[in-house]
């Protein structure tokens, strides 16, 4: 989709184009310089996509764009609404976990890496952030278990960390002890903190098809998943639309949008996603052709040629 614009000339230009192109306003050209011509007609086509790419946000109906912790649903390109899914829990859940895992980061690099003595620091850094946080469990909102929990993990990561410091260098035995031994109820948190975070996804949702979104067929909706490429595969916010929507939506009205952290990005991707699939369907009769790298079925071709397979 992101390669349409180098043969986005080939295609006839709105009515609107007209105008656009006199505000381009690009200066004189001498029939002498093809090179400058070519470079200025790429110019111009890539602004010609551009300004048409906004407007197909205005006729694309609902959109959810699930924003980490929020719901934001669009219509006609706008913000409607956007309301919080995620309870407090989650992220204290997920706060506590990171700690065994910062402390196994760094323990892994001391092994890893000869006469590394980083380790060292880090863990004296981790300590005491890891002491402020276990004074401050009373205060954090967990339930009574949930409290127990906590503090045998900081207070276990409290006791590696000491009795690694008071040591030269560090012995994976006693990391692979540790590891063993926080791993269990690190998992019982990351199983509390999804089914926290997917309650409340599911509860706000239903109340949206109820009060914005009953007019709204899901065969029509369209929803964007903001994330980072690591950890991508079952994110669970995706996952949830995939139970809602079917998995024939997948890539086509639902989107995990990759390496995009705002909502509007999300709408600027959508907005690509329609024009591009409007377009190679006119062009290629497949709607999904400008989803891949527009050279990627000739490249494949030419690399066997190069390489023999």
């Amino acid at each position: 989709m992101r390669h349409l614009y180098r043969f986005v000339g080939h295609i006839a230009l709105p009515a609107c184009a007209g105008v656009l192109l006199a505000t381009l306003s690009p200066a004189p050209l001498h029939a002498s310089d093809p090179v400058s011509a070519l470079t200025e007609a790429n110019a111009v086509a890539r602004s010609v996509y551009a300004a048409n790419r906004s407007s197909r946000l205005e006729n694309s109906g609902a959109v959810i764009v699930v924003a980490f912790d929020d719901l934001v649903l669009f219509r006609g390109g706008k913000e409607v609404v956007r309301e919080g899914f995620t309870a407090p829990v989650y992220h204290r859940l997920k706060e506590v976990a990171h700690i065994p895992l910062g402390i196994a980061t760094a323990a892994t690099a001391g092994l890893d890496i000869a006469g590394d003595t980083t380790w060292r620091q880090e863990f004296e850094l981790l300590t005491d952030a890891t002491e402020k946080a276990l004074d401050g469990l009373d205060d954090a909102g967990f339930s009574a278990a949930q409290a127990a929990r906590q503090k045998r993990i900081l207070e276990r990561s409290l006791s590696y960390m000491a009795d690694a410091l008071s040591r030269e260098t560090l012995l994976r035995g006693e990391l692979v002890k540790y590891a063993e031994e926080v791993t269990p109820p690190v998992m019982v948190n990351s199983r509390e903190a999804a089914e926290v975070q997917l309650d409340g996804l599911h509860a706000l949702f239903g109340a949206w098809r109820q009060s914005h979104l009953a007019d709204d067929a899901i065969g029509d909706l369209r929803v964007m998943v903001l994330g980072a490429k690591m950890p991508r595969p079952g994110n669970l916010q995706f996952e949830y639309f995939v139970r809602v929507m079917g998995d024939d939506a997948v890539g086509r009205r639902l989107v995990y949008a990759e390496g995009i952290f705002d909502p509007d990005g999300a709408m600027r991707l959508l907005g690509t996603i329609l024009q591009d699939r409007t377009v190679a369907t006119l062009m290629f009769g497949e709607t999904l052709r400008l989803d891949r790298d527009l050279l990627a079925d000739d490249a494949a071709v030419h690399l066997k040629k190069i390489f023999g397979r």
